[in-house]
This record gives C-alpha cells, structure tokens and sequence, in this order.
C-alpha cells in the first residue's frame, strides 16, 4: 500500500513562499522610509517646536543636575552639550549667540533671531523662559 500524502511543495501549485513575502515587504518599508518623511513633514514648520522643546529640556537639566548648561547656536546647528540640532535648510541664524542656562532659569535676558527667506522668526527668552514668539514678514 503506497501513501497518497501530497507534499506542500509539490510540483504544480502556485502561491508565493514566505521568504518571498518577506522581501517584498522589507523593500516596499526601505522605499516608504527613504521618501516619506522628506515630503510629509516640513522641518521648517517644526522648528520652533523643536528649538522650544529644546530650551525647556536644557532649563530641566540644569534643574535636576544643579550645572549650568550653555546652549550655542551657530550657523551650522544648534549645540546643547552633547546635543546637536542642524537647522532645517531654509532657516538661517541671524546672529551667533549662546544661551545660558542655570537652575534658576535662563541667566540673562536674550533675543534670537532665525530667518527663513523674507520671514524673521523671532525668540524672546526672560528668565522664566521663552516669552514671546514673533514670526515677522519683511516685505
């Protein structure tokens, strides 16, 4: 008596194999990655987001570990210890200046200044934090 079982990989059926499968969905996840988050989202839009998140981080840094952490921004980014932001393309620093940052808060009153083509973004921080957050359209 002969045994009339049929093998999953018998010659004949069609399908594809898990191996198969997995390729194709490991390239369609490569592809999605490398295009999607530059036309989805706009760094330029989330910036101040970015750079107040930033700012609050550091003054809660400074408060738990009691030292001064300095904030510099730079034409190439913004460094916050070992921290480093690069700024989004469009945005540009209008004047070099640093931040520092003790327990307390913010040590002296400063103004930041980022440009983006015609518009002026615009920082105000006091020594309670960020106090005013102008975007400005130069004609």
């Amino acid at each position: 008596m002969r045994n009339e079982m049929t093998s999953p990989f018998s010659v004949g059926q069609a399908g594809f194999t898990l191996l198969e499968m997995l390729l194709v969905v490991l390239l369609t996840g490569i592809i999605f990655s490398l295009i999607l988050p530059h036309n989805i989202i706009d760094r330029s839009d989330t910036f101040p987001i970015m750079f107040k998140e930033l700012l609050t981080s550091a003054e809660f840094r400074a408060y738990s570990t009691d030292q001064p952490i300095l904030i510099k921004i730079a034409e190439d980014g913004i460094h916050a210890g070992k921290k480093f932001i690069k700024l989004p393309r469009d945005i540009t620093v209008y004047q070099e200046t640093s931040i520092e940052i003790d327990q307390h808060g913010i040590m002296r009153p400063t103004e930041v200044i980022f440009k983006s083509g015609q518009e002026e973004l615009i920082f105000k921080m006091g020594i309670f934090g960020i106090s005013d957050i102008s975007d400005i359209k130069n004609p």
